[in-house]
């Protein structure tokens, strides 16, 4: 019954796409979302997750894999000078430790795990055997090499080098140490058994057969023998959702037949990715068709203006190349001019790294070759100096004696009649010494007044300041 149920499972979710292919959809809300910005004159800049503005209309996320790290691929379409359409697209490498816990948050996300589920074929296909109880996800690991779900099949080859029956990893293993022994210098990059093939892909690691240059990549496809064996059914041993993750993060590559690109998309489909590091990779067309005027100038010349944008495609940069071609037409006769702007950084606005307000000091260092320190100083010889500096300002002293200072503030005492010989003989002279004991009163009063103002004053500031 169990087995009857399995079956139904992966039928219907091979329908409904979750089988293994090499380009699966994920939700849209799965991973952050591409930004770009101008970074220059003819510039443009993509980032993953943040930095400038989110590419509108980018596509749904594109998982997929061959034999390397797990991608994320979204249509980009970007404008370029003249707003034209650049139909760009933008890849990220999902890193090994994420993609752990994509998977391992998957697994306890989804409501159930058999064959034909995607992370559950995964996590088979990295020996662990996963079920869910309750909320729980338990984790077994079956004997290395072990089917756990049928149909469970050995393989041997007997065309070109005999084997024996042995399990699909060993037997992978085994052809593959047999064709890197028989055959010329070749790096492999992927094999695998399907159905009664055995197939490999290859690189060359040096130069052979007649001329071939290194790096040429070439495939072989060998006939084998396959017969159904049954599924293990043992006791696995326990293991834990840390062991698996640390599987899953340890693992350079995955071949394009893995379920690792369906089980992503399930499980971002339940939990989304969250935000991580990753730098993107763009491509995109070579060229992007800018705008053409054409205006009828008043002694009856037309003046027709087009524009061609050439694009180059470094890492997250798009380079772009603005070539303008202008053709004034006078009857049959036309003069054209083409003007070309290319890509350059705009220039930013200096500034000052340290020791003006707003950033911070600047931290200056000295040389100290040949400068005394504590241990070198001689404390007599100190003191020595002291007592001559001492004696000098003394003697400066002695030779030029400050006067007293005294703050008492008097006003004069003097007076006398003022003499107007002018006036004379009407007025001889005028005594204002007789109002002398009211001018001392009042500008008595016009001192302390000063004095306490000032002082309230100097209060109020030192206050205000500290």
């Amino acid at each position: 019954m169990r087995s009857t149920f399995r079956a139904l499972l992966a039928l219907a979710l091979a329908l409904l796409g979750g089988g293994a292919f090499a380009q699966v959809s994920a939700p849209d809300s799965a991973f952050d979302r591409f930004y770009a910005q101008v970074t220059g004159v003819g510039k443009q800049t993509v980032t993953f997750g943040s930095g400038g503005q989110p590419v509108v209309g980018q596509g749904v996320p594109q998982i997929s894999t061959s034999g390397g790290p797990v991608n994320v691929d979204r249509a980009l379409p970007l404008r370029n000078n003249s707003g034209g359409l650049i139909n760009a697209s933008a890849r990220i490498s999902i890193p090994p430790a994420t993609l752990a816990k994509i998977i391992t948050r998957g697994l306890g996300a989804v409501s159930v795990l058999g064959a034909g589920v995607a992370l559950y074929d995964l996590a088979q296909e990295l020996g662990f055997l996963v079920q869910k109880d309750g909320a729980a996800v338990v984790v077994q690991k079956p004997p290395a090499e072990s089917c756990v779900t049928g149909p469970c099949y050995e393989y041997r080859s007997t065309n070109w080098v005999d084997t024996g029956w042995l399990k699909p990893s060993a037997f992978d293993s085994a052809m593959r140490s047999q064709f890197v022994a028989n055959s010329s210098p070749r790096n492999v990059t992927s094999s695998g058994v399907s159905g009664s093939v055995w197939a490999v892909s290859y690189v060359l690691t040096a130069e052979c057969c007649g001329g071939v240059p290194a790096g040429t990549s070439g495939s072989a496809t060998y006939n084998i023998q396959s017969r159904e064996i049954s599924p293990y059914s043992g006791t696995p041993t326990p293991s834990s959702m840390t062991e698996l993750e640390s599987a899953i993060a340890s693992k350079s590559g995955w071949p394009s037949n893995s379920k690792v690109s369906q089980a992503v998309a399930d499980a971002t489909a339940l939990v989304p990715a969250g935000p991580f590091q990753a730098t993107p990779q763009v491509t995109g067309p070579a060229t992007s068709q800018g705008e053409t005027k054409t205006v009828v100038n008043v002694d009856n010349s037309t003046t027709t203006t087009t524009t061609q944008h050439q694009h180059t495609y470094t890492g997250n940069t798009i380079n772009t190349t603005t070539t303008t071609v202008t053709s004034t037409c006078t009857g049959g006769s036309c003069n054209t001019t083409t003007e070309t702007e290319t890509p350059k950084l705009d220039e930013q606005p200096f500034a000052m790294p340290c020791g003006v307000s707003g950033t911070p000091p600047c931290a200056v260092k000295v040389d100290e070759t040949g400068v005394p320190n504590a241990t070198d100083v001689n404390a007599d010889r100190l003191r020595d100096l002291e007592e001559q500096n001492a004696d000098w300002i003394e003697g400066l002293v002695a030779a030029n004696p400050f006067p007293d200072i005294n703050w008492a503030f008097e006003l004069p005492t003097a007076c006398g009649v003022i003499p107007t010989p002018a006036f004379a003989p009407a007025v001889d002279g005028i005594d204002v010494c007789q109002f002398q004991p009211m001018f001392h009163e009042l500008m008595t009063v016009v001192w302390m007044l000063g004095g306490l103002f000032g002082a309230i004053s100097l209060f109020m500031r030192n206050a205000l300041t500290t």
